[in-house]
């Protein structure tokens, strides 16, 4: 009781927010899914915004939680429900855990918890949860200042023939817009992927940013350890891939240190430092 009348005189804060029971669905539905997208929190059912608790009636309350968790959030929730008693009535403590298994929406939309509000993400705060929930991959996002005049659409067709033995020379300039964004070479709002522009972009993109690319290379087979490369990609073509991801050529001679993950300095060496072209700007290197 003693901690219930801390967080009642303490107010609405990061983790914790008050709803009283006539409260709409959906509005109680964003504040379990801010906080699962954020750090996690509580929700007191039954206390006024003062922190006077007001108390529950209904006697499905249980149930009417449980379905809007399930039903109004997207992907579905199971926060921890109970019922307490504060100051001579009951409220329903909603208990939610931050949870990966997001980002959530409610009606579309995606929260965060800000301070002691909910807020609707900026573009930037929901690209980085869904990096967190692993459903974002860095070749899938567009490049900016890239458009769909820089894809080699000859060279797609290619590609589908010799890998998929389909021929897709007779497809109208639409529906040829529709392959490339199933397989992922143009994102739904038809830019560029990363990917898309690694395998397919045309050679001259120099209004589009460089992509720094690592390299790592095994000098013999069943070798556990293996030496960080870092090379700057400025050509697009799968033959610049070839060259990043074949060891032979690069054979040892310049020596070369690097600090390793764990700490350690390792040292090798390198003929020469290769620049092959690319397509945007990021973090990490294509997957070939």
């Amino acid at each position: 009781m003693d901690d219930l009348e801390a967080i009642f005189r303490g107010g609405e804060s990061s983790f914790v927010e008050f709803k009283e029971e006539g409260v709409h669905p959906d509005s109680l539905a964003k504040e379990m899914a801010a906080f699962a997208n954020t750090e996690g929190g509580t929700v007191f059912l039954g206390v006024a915004d003062d922190g006077t608790p007001k108390g529950v009636s209904r006697p499905d309350i249980e149930e009417w939680v449980f379905h809007i968790a399930r039903n109004n959030v997207k992907p579905a929730l199971l926060p921890r429900f109970d019922r307490v008693e504060a100051r001579g009535v009951t409220i329903a403590r909603i208990a939610i855990r931050k949870d990966l298994a997001g980002p959530f929406s409610v009606a579309g939309k995606y929260y965060i918890r800000v301070g002691s509000t909910s807020r609707e993400c900026t573009k930037e705060e929901l690209g980085r949860l869904f990096q967190r929930s692993r459903y974002f991959y860095f070749e899938e996002s567009p490049v900016p200042g890239s458009t769909a005049d820089h894809i080699d659409r000859d060279r797609v067709r290619e590609y589908f023939r010799q890998v998929y033995d389909l021929d897709v020379d007779g497809e109208e300039e639409g529906g040829f817009d529709t392959i490339l964004r199933n397989a992922g070479i143009l994102t739904p709002e038809g830019i560029p992927s990363v990917a898309g522009l690694v395998m397919f972009g045309k050679r001259d993109m120099s209004q589009v940013p460089p992509i720094p690319a690592v390299a790592r290379f095994l000098p013999q087979a069943g070798v556990a350890r293996a030496s960080p490369e870092r090379d700057l990609l400025s050509a697009t073509h799968p033959s610049c891939v070839a060259r990043l991801t074949t060891p032979g050529p690069r054979s040892m001679r310049r020596s070369s240190t690097a600090r390793t993950s764990t700490g350690r300095r390792r040292s090798w060496s390198r003929r020469s430092r290769r620049r092959c072209s690319c397509a945007s700007r990021g973090r990490r290197g294509s997957r070939a």
